[in-house]
């Protein structure tokens, strides 16, 4: 009968944290216990109704579908996209959970949140894209996969950088001229 709101000093709660250490057994017992797991920190709730299509954000965003797109928790990431989560969900400066996947170079996240529409050509507030944020990271597996599934390398930042000009490796940056001729 243990509370799975209960929130630690920095607002995590049972879903969040399970979320974040990839434990999928724990995150499927939540759910099917009827935790919201659209929940969001800083008692922040991406409302989510089991009759509406719709997800409505408010603050940061972040949430356990991000973070477990952050750390690779590709098993909780498809069952989260199952109960309806959308892969687009952005954050107020307009981060993806594509973007932080991107960011942290999980290549089986990116594949997935792709194959489940998640737009790879979103801008952030700042213009990046997850293409540039691969790029940036040298993360040359995902950036290849972004490319295969149509991310523009063309698209500049309100800096102007591209994701060729933010590129890491040479093996990047070679890979973003080679599309950028064709």
């Amino acid at each position: 009968n243990a509370n799975p709101h209960l929130k630690t000093l920095d607002e995590s709660d049972a879903l969040m944290i399970a979320s974040y250490y990839g434990n999928y057994e724990v995150v499927e017992l939540l759910i099917s216990k009827g935790v919201d797991y659209s929940y969001q920190r800083e008692d922040v709730e991406l409302l989510f109704k089991k009759q509406s299509d719709s997800n409505v954000q408010k603050k940061n965003g972040v949430i356990a579908f991000m973070v477990a797109c952050q750390n690779g928790h590709t098993q909780i990431v498809e069952l989260l996209v199952k109960k309806e989560v959308d892969p687009n969900v952005q954050t107020k400066d307009g981060v993806t959970a594509l973007m932080l996947a991107c960011l942290t170079g999980h290549t089986q996240t990116v594949e997935l949140l792709l194959k489940k529409e998640a737009d790879p050509n979103v801008q952030m507030k700042r213009g990046f894209t997850a293409l540039m944020i691969a790029s940036f990271k040298g993360h040359y597996e995902v950036v290849k996969l972004l490319l295969e599934w149509k991310a523009n390398p063309n698209v500049k930042s309100s800096e102007g950088h591209t994701a060729s000009s933010l590129a890491k490796t040479i093996e990047t940056k070679t890979l973003l001229n080679d599309y950028l001729e064709i």
